[in-house]
């Protein structure tokens, strides 16, 4: 059985994978949002797929944390569940509760700035599909021959760059 200090390493190494992966989720955010803001479809595509797969690999360090903060919790007689973020780092013991508390505080920072960056790169895909709808309308609402109906008598006009970005 491993003893309180191993647990407690395994837990810190699992809090900071967490931290440090939320750090790269958050970059690939930004680089999202430019990829929005510079309507590249390609970069915008790559950056989702990346996110997605930074979010899996949270999920799992996140679940091996909550294993580690279970077996210590054990240790002690207590459900993991019911204890608070305090109570576990205390059950980390003395050599690592105070890095897993300051990871868990880093954590919960990260965990903003990437909130953010989300919900602004969330308005940008809201507007972008609010500029799709307003043209879908338009084009449908037009009585004039279209350049992509049967009976249309002009040349395609070049294309239009509509921007996402809500200050634009």
């Amino acid at each position: 059985m491993p003893t309180r200090d191993e647990l407690g390493n395994v837990l810190f190494d699992c809090v900071r994978e967490v931290r440090a992966l939320l750090d790269h989720a958050h970059k690939v955010a930004i680089e999202e949002q430019n990829a929005l803001l510079a309507n590249d479809a390609e970069a915008i595509a790559s950056t989702c797929v990346a996110q997605e797969e930074v979010m899996l690999k949270i999920a799992q360090a996140d679940e091996n944390a909550a294993a580690a903060a279970e077996r210590l919790a054990e240790m002690d007689g207590k459900d993991a569940a019911s204890m608070s973020n305090v109570e576990i780092t205390r059950a980390a013991g003395p050599d690592y509760g105070p890095l897993v508390a300051e990871e868990l505080y880093s954590i919960s920072q990260a965990a903003q700035r990437l909130r953010e960056v989300n919900e602004t790169n969330s308005q940008l895909l809201s507007n972008g599909l609010e500029i799709i709808a307003t043209c879908l309308q338009t084009v449908a609402s037009d009585a004039q021959p279209l350049t992509y109906s049967d009976d249309a008598s002009m040349a395609s006009r070049g294309g239009i760059v509509l921007s996402l970005d809500s200050l634009a």
